[in-house]
């Protein structure tokens, strides 16, 4: 089977066609995966796998059709089958409810996320503690920088030593140094840092950019199936 297709910028869709090894265009294919991992299903198959009927597809499909990632979501097949990446599940969060961890790391792969981080507060015994943690971190990078476009996603674990919880996050936005935002979270976050006391355990925080080549989606997702109200996506 030949894949062959067109360049992607902001003004041309990117069309491919599937060929047999006789040079016929088939229209059979039900699924493919990319070298890069990314998977596609036809919009009967993707309807199955993850419970969403073809006019919803369709309605998402028209919410991301003028994304310059546009690829991310869904590839067009010259005259023949549309197919859709789990990427399209995350235009509406809620369809992310119950999916398997690969499944996640899978949609978590579609974005470049600019920056990671964790954060271990003193005296978090819950997991709702550090979500209120991550959503008034959210709404205060909102607060900040209103003109950006901000992708927050965060996985609640608990602390090795079980003194609590602790959490580990990616952030996706769209100013332009990030530099500024990177040492903006670290002097917002340092509130949380202060010194430990003969009954707690000091607080501690990470942030860096995001490490492309490491495992990092693998690590931040591996009590992902065992706490499955400590994670959430939050964006403007």
């Amino acid at each position: 089977m030949n894949i062959t297709g067109t360049t992607v910028n902001n003004n041309i869709k990117a069309y491919m066609e599937l060929k047999d090894i006789t040079g016929n265009t088939i229209n059979n294919i039900d699924s493919f995966q990319l070298t890069n991992g990314f998977a596609y299903y036809s919009k009967e198959l993707f309807s199955t796998k993850f419970g969403i009927s073809a006019r919803t597809i369709q309605r998402r499909e028209k919410e991301i059709n003028e994304k310059k990632d546009y690829w991310r979501y869904c590839l067009r097949f010259a005259g023949y089958k549309n197919y859709y990446s789990i990427g399209l599940l995350g235009v509406r969060k809620k369809n992310l409810t119950g999916r398997t961890r690969s499944e996640y790391i899978q949609f978590l792969q579609y974005f470049d996320w600019d920056i990671i981080g964790s954060i271990r507060p003193n005296n978090a015994k819950s997991i709702q503690s550090v979500r209120n943690l991550m959503e008034g971190l959210n709404k205060a990078l909102l607060k900040r920088f209103p003109e950006a476009k901000i992708i927050l996603w965060y996985n609640i674990e608990k602390n090795p030593d079980c003194s609590g919880y602790h959490a580990h996050y990616v952030l996706k936005c769209s100013f332009v140094n990030t530099e500024t935002v990177k040492k903006w979270i670290v002097k917002y976050l340092g509130k949380y840092e202060y010194s430990s006391t003969g009954n707690t355990l000091e607080a501690s925080i990470h942030v860096d950019y995001f490490r492309h080549d490491g495992n990092w989606l693998e690590y931040i997702t591996k009590q992902i199936t065992q706490m499955p109200d400590g994670y959430d996506l939050l964006t403007n």
